[in-house]
């Protein structure tokens, strides 16, 4: 494929700058993936947050321990999931393995993992591999580790949710039973249709 096929295939729009040659063109992937295992990161992040936020409010969902308003309760969900958001991965880590929920050592291993990946990716990864932006060697080897820490970020990510979605189900509450509730919530419905969708179970 010659340089002008792909400089036209690039101008999608006009902030869209095109590469000129082999050399950006490798550069510009291995950004890409790199943005690529930040997102999977995140993803994993945005999952321990949620299982964190399900242990919070599994109490309201199991026993008649209830907020006097739907206000308070939705106060004190948004509280749940902003003050996690402030957190650290390591910090949310260590959270996890404290609210009760049985992380298998498979699973263990990939949060281990993890945790050492995203923090080498975000704070000294390019800064230790810098002499292998030279090269299209080097440059190819850059995007097969930031390929592997994207799925290792993903593996873990849809493991976590496999683990959270088991501790759900054994008291009843499904993924249909939590849209089914979202979407009553997201339309203002009563405590009444709530508790009739979670009688269900």
């Amino acid at each position: 494929m010659g340089d002008d096929v792909i400089v036209k295939m690039v101008r999608l729009s006009s902030w869209v700058s095109a590469p000129n040659d082999a050399e950006n063109i490798e550069t510009r992937e291995v950004y890409a993936l790199a943005g690529l295992a930040l997102y999977q990161a995140q993803c994993l992040e945005h999952e321990i947050v949620n299982s964190l936020g399900l242990a919070a409010i599994l109490p309201f969902w199991t026993t008649t321990k209830r907020p006097q308003t739907r206000a308070e309760y939705m106060a004190y969900v948004d509280s749940v999931w902003d003050e996690n958001y402030e957190r650290t991965l390591g910090q949310l880590l260590h959270s996890l393995r404290q609210i009760g929920i049985a992380i298998p050592p498979a699973l263990d291993s990939l949060l281990r993992q993890s945790l050492e990946k995203r923090n080498r990716l975000v704070h000294r990864y390019f800064r230790e591999r810098a002499n292998d932006w030279f090269t299209s060697e080097g440059r190819r080897s850059l995007a097969d580790e930031l390929n592997g820490m994207a799925e290792l970020f993903r593996k873990a990510d849809h493991a976590l949710h496999e683990v959270t979605s088991k501790a759900r189900s054994a008291i009843g509450i499904t993924e249909q039973t939590i849209t089914a509730v979202a979407q009553i919530m997201a339309e203002n419905g009563s405590d009444e249709e709530i508790d009739k969708v979670l009688s269900k179970r």
